[in-house]
């Protein structure tokens, strides 16, 4: 709808012109990651409960207590999907550091032993745009009249961090799919 939408326009703001001439490059990408979940059968002994939503600003510290809050996307899915949300959020706040995803992975896998379907599903959950449809859903729905900078932003950090994604990606999983 918003490819359609911003090719319909005549006059384009600047938000519009780097959405559509970035808009192939991550439908590929994104077609690419569900081709490839789609081929997977899923262990169902893998799915459980999930918070839907786990990031920093659902986890709350008092003391020595660790408490996690705003069950509003409760659902019962792939259980890796709580740590890829984690991981995405961190990453892309630490440009996709590879010290620290690995931290992140061999961390977990200590407490809780990650299987090699896991490893590739934490791998489609991160592999897949969603920042860039995240942006491009934001801007749909809002007044379209004026375009605020920040999303000019978020779409140039989306794109800018693109490349640091995808080694990354590579470095963190080549060894491990």
């Amino acid at each position: 709808k918003v490819k359609n939408y911003i090719r319909a326009k005549k006059k384009k703001n600047a938000f519009e012109m780097i959405f559509a001439g970035q808009y192939a490059a991550f439908t590929q990408k994104a077609e690419k990651v569900t081709d490839l979940l789609a081929a997977e059968e899923p262990d169902e002994k893998l799915s459980g409960f999930c918070h839907g939503d786990y990031n920093q600003h659902n986890v709350l510290f008092s003391g020595k207590r660790v408490s996690v809050a705003h069950f509003d996307s409760f659902s019962f899915q792939m259980q890796v999907s709580d740590l890829a949300n984690f991981m995405r959020k961190m990453l892309e706040k630490n440009n996709w550091n590879t010290g620290l995803g690995s931290d992140f992975i061999g961390t977990y896998d200590k407490v809780r032993r990650l299987s090699a379907q896991e490893l590739r599903y934490l791998y489609y959950y991160l592999a897949y745009p969603e920042k860039f449809w995240k942006i491009a859903n934001s801007y749909y729905h809002s007044n379209k009249a004026w375009i605020s900078v920040k999303s000019i932003e978020k779409l140039d950090v989306a794109i800018r961090q693109t490349e640091e994604k995808r080694r990354f990606l590579e470095e963190i999983f080549s060894f491990r799919l």
